[in-house]
């Protein structure tokens, strides 16, 4: 349940940050195994179809988008093997933004910030609780 909590908020903040600016995403998580790779399907569909899967009462302070929004946001699910380019520049990132969270000074994290390369560089700080990486 986690995971699936982690790609619903990930797929959101990447589809609010995408919207007011025009863009449309395609959706490119690391393929895993048959079984999670059709978990990661289902959840991808479900947005699509569904919208969030969070309890709307306690969700609602996140502005959460609707089913219709993601239709127009997210139009394409296409996971990547690990030997894809992408993939593996996607991991160098991963790191630092995990760890980061938790301890700010770490230096990679820290080299990603300055450099502007995180969606945290790219709005005003009252907006992360909403948009930017969630810890």
């Amino acid at each position: 349940m986690l995971f699936k909590s982690a790609f619903n908020i990930a797929a959101e903040r990447a589809a609010k940050y995408a919207r007011p600016i025009g863009y449309r995403l395609r959706v490119s998580p690391e393929r895993c195994n048959k079984p999670e790779d059709a978990l990661i399907k289902g959840y991808y569909d479900d947005l699509r179809t569904k919208g969030p899967p969070f309890a709307v009462d306690t969700s609602d302070k996140y502005a959460p988008l609707t089913a219709e929004q993601f239709r127009e946001t997210l139009y394409e699910l296409k996971p990547k093997k690990k030997s894809s380019p992408m993939a593996q520049f996607a991991d160098l990132f991963l790191w630092p933004m995990c760890v980061g969270g938790y301890h700010a000074s770490n230096r990679p994290f820290q080299r990603l910030m300055e450099d502007g390369k995180l969606i945290e560089c790219r709005m005003a700080s009252e907006e992360w609780p909403m948009l930017a990486t969630k810890y």
